[in-house]
């Protein structure tokens, strides 16, 4: 007999008659094994069909609940971005009433890093190993990471650098009015003092110095919201530090220095606290402004 011929046998052959003319056995043993390894087959395939159907669609919720947390971030990001473009701009000194910085926590930062990072890079592994552009969704994986990690940096310090901006200009703001009362008390002893003849102003320097400190405050006093701190540091305080520079032979300029100078000192102060974090929240605007468009750019090729 050919090897062809018996193949053809072979073939021709039922499974049953197969084993027991190749092992020499009987029906009443081949069937048992037969109907075990089909049971076995049968069963291992199931399990393996089951917990690949399993895995499936575990990673499948694993990446929809890691696609709507990014979600979730963009939105909120969105909405930092709309109260630090607003809130930038008021840093000035004439600015009026208290700063309010409508405060909203970026959610999910943190629920992010309690995540299994392991676990959700293989929940995308499909995507990397059998979509178009694995190396760029790879990469926009890898970013995503990064740009929560700088938001996480960024949520960390953003509301402490607002209460350290309120609590340094309110300290400095508190001894500015601490010396415009202290001016104000001065100001209306001499010149009850002069009204009650118990203070003369010399003929000359003195009693010129004194008629034009009485315009300058008289000059203030007409303006309109004359007790902002602007108005009373452009029309009060620097109008005198000016006219004490060119009156140095005058004795009332020394009391009158000890107090406009601290007074300008502190509103300096007050301006430079206000441009510094000026500067510092528009970089925070900026840096929500790109992190939520390099996140959506991101989820789109993580879709």
């Amino acid at each position: 007999m050919t090897a062809i011929e018996h193949l053809n046998n072979i073939f021709d052959m039922t499974i049953i008659e197969f084993l027991n003319k190749t092992f020499d056995i009987k029906n009443d043993v081949s069937v048992p094994i037969l109907i075990s390894l089909i049971v076995f087959i049968t069963g291992g395939l199931s399990t393996i069909i089951f917990r690949s159907i399993t895995k499936y669609f575990a990673n499948l919720r694993l990446r929809n609940l890691f696609r709507i947390m990014l979600e979730d971030i963009v939105s909120q990001c969105e909405l930092k971005v709309k109260t630090t473009k607003k809130f930038y701009p008021t840093l000035t000194i004439n600015h009026n009433g208290n700063w309010s910085f409508g405060f909203v926590t970026v959610a999910y930062i943190e629920t992010v890093f309690k995540l299994d990072i392991s676990l959700i890079y293989n929940s995308f592994l499909p995507i990397f190993k059998y979509r178009c552009n694995k190396k760029i969704r790879l990469k926009a994986f890898n970013k995503v990471w990064s740009i929560i990690e700088n938001l996480r940096f960024t949520e960390n310090r953003i509301l402490n650098d607002f209460e350290k901006l309120n609590t340094q200009f309110n300290e400095h703001e508190s001894k500015f009015n601490v010396y415009s009362e202290e001016f104000r008390k001065y100001n209306d002893n001499l010149f009850q003092a002069i009204i009650e003849n118990r203070f003369t102003p010399e003929p000359g320097v003195q009693n010129d110095y004194v008629t034009k400190l009485d315009s300058i405050v008289a000059n203030w006093q007409k303006i309109e919201n004359r007790l902002t701190n602007t108005n009373k540091y452009e029309y009060l305080f620097k109008p005198i530090h000016e006219l004490n520079k060119i009156s140095q032979n005058v004795s009332l300029i020394l009391p009158i220095n000890n107090i406009v100078l601290p007074a300008m000192h502190e509103y300096h102060q007050m301006t430079k606290i206000l441009s510094d974090n000026k500067g510092l929240f528009y970089n925070y605007y900026v840096n929500y402004r790109k992190s939520k468009r390099l996140l959506e750019k991101c989820l789109l090729l993580l879709k």
